[in-house]
């Protein structure tokens, strides 16, 4: 038979793996702006000048970092090579630094 070259399997396994993860970042991407969105600070008045993270929204933005970081942990911890290890610490640098920047700088409507 006409079995494909074994390098060639390996070229579109790993096209299909990263068109995989590219589409998970970008639907963790869009529950995150939806999360933000919803965690603005939506107090008008006195308030406008303490604003705070309203955590209805917070938990989304929390949920979808936790969320993403897996497959790349998975990866990580499945196939133990240094490029797995780098996605995988990057994107738990990532996800650790949306996170704190959300709390840190919290969105108000109110200014």
């Amino acid at each position: 038979m006409n079995e494909p070259h074994p390098s060639a399997r390996r070229v579109v396994l790993w096209s299909t793996v990263i068109a995989v993860l590219v589409g998970w970042t970008v639907l963790a991407g869009w529950a995150v702006a939806i999360g933000w969105f919803a965690a603005a600070d939506t107090r008008c008045g006195v308030h406008t000048a303490d604003p705070q993270v309203d955590m209805t929204g917070g938990w989304i933005v929390i949920g979808a970092a936790l969320l993403w970081v897996v497959p790349f942990v998975a990866g990580a911890a499945w196939f133990r090579n240094p490029v797995w290890i780098m996605l995988a610490s990057a994107s738990i640098t990532m996800s650790a630094l949306v996170v704190i920047y959300m709390f840190a700088t919290p969105s108000a409507f109110c200014m």
